[in-house]
């Protein structure tokens, strides 16, 4: 994965799928967190133990989400390059 912050994360090709999806989505939330500033002093997630366990709870929970809901992967592949981003 590649953000806009340069940050290139590696999945281990030997994983099996399910694995695999949920590392990048583990590692997105991780992103996410960090962008937001959730895990910064005085924030909800500061302590690492704490945004271990909310990334890992959050991760399970989309995955299944994902899976278990074929329609929503079509409607965001489908919606995804109609969406503007915000110009910097």
């Amino acid at each position: 994965m590649d953000n806009f912050y340069n940050v290139k994360t590696q999945i281990n090709a030997n994983l099996e799928p399910h694995d695999k999806l949920n590392t990048l989505i583990h590692e997105i939330l991780h992103s996410c967190v960090y962008v937001s500033g959730l895990n910064q002093k005085g924030a909800p997630l500061e302590e690492d133990s704490s945004e271990e366990i909310v990334v890992n709870n959050l991760t399970n929970i989309f995955h299944t989400v994902l899976r278990d809901n074929p329609w929503l992967v079509k409607f965001i592949n489908e919606y995804i390059p109609k969406t503007k981003t915000k110009e910097k």
